[in-house]
This record gives C-alpha cells, structure tokens and sequence, in this order.
C-alpha cells in the first residue's frame, strides 16, 4: 500500500516521501513547504514534520515566525498573513503524511 503513487516510485527504500493526501490551498502550501524546510535544517525528519503540523494547526504566530527565520524581503509575509483561516484549518494542516 505504501508503494502506491508516483513519490514512492522515484524515490529508493532509504528516502522518505511527505505528501498531502489531497488538494491544499496555495497560501497553505506555501506555509507549510517554508516552516518544514526550516525545520528540517534543525531537526530530524519526523520530529520536524511534527513541528510543522503544530505550527500550522496554530497559524497565528507561524507568519510572523517565517519572517523572523527567513527575513522580511521575500514577500512571505504579505502572502500570508491574511491566510490564517485558510492555513489553520483541519483541512490543511490534516493533510499531509510521511511515508517512509
């Protein structure tokens, strides 16, 4: 059942795949592709997938956290920061998996 998609068929049985299991908002997307990055800079793979679901689940401080570690010139904050209804939603936060 793991083997199941594109993801799991490019990648070899030492990588691991994080996914959404359905369609996200853009803003969403954005959010979560730049806190897991950040986090996976610090931390172990599960353990920086966790951070960024808790961070998404609680979206009010997570904007102002992504400005703070990546800097202000990158326009995340305007793309985001009316976002956080969108972005803290179960709809979004709940969607994405790690496959190992």
């Amino acid at each position: 059942m793991a083997r199941i998609g594109l993801s799991h068929e490019l990648t070899t049985p030492e990588q691991q795949v994080i996914a959404h299991l359905w369609p996200i908002g853009m803003y969403t997307g954005l959010a979560f592709g730049a806190k897991l990055a950040l986090e996976l800079a610090n931390r172990p793979v599960a353990e920086a997938y966790r951070t960024t679901i808790r961070g998404l689940a609680r979206p009010e401080g997570l904007c102002d956290e992504l400005v703070a570690r990546l800097g202000g010139d990158l326009g995340l904050h305007d793309r985001i920061r009316h976002q956080q209804a969108q972005i803290g939603s179960i709809l979004s936060w709940g969607a994405p998996v790690l496959l190992t």
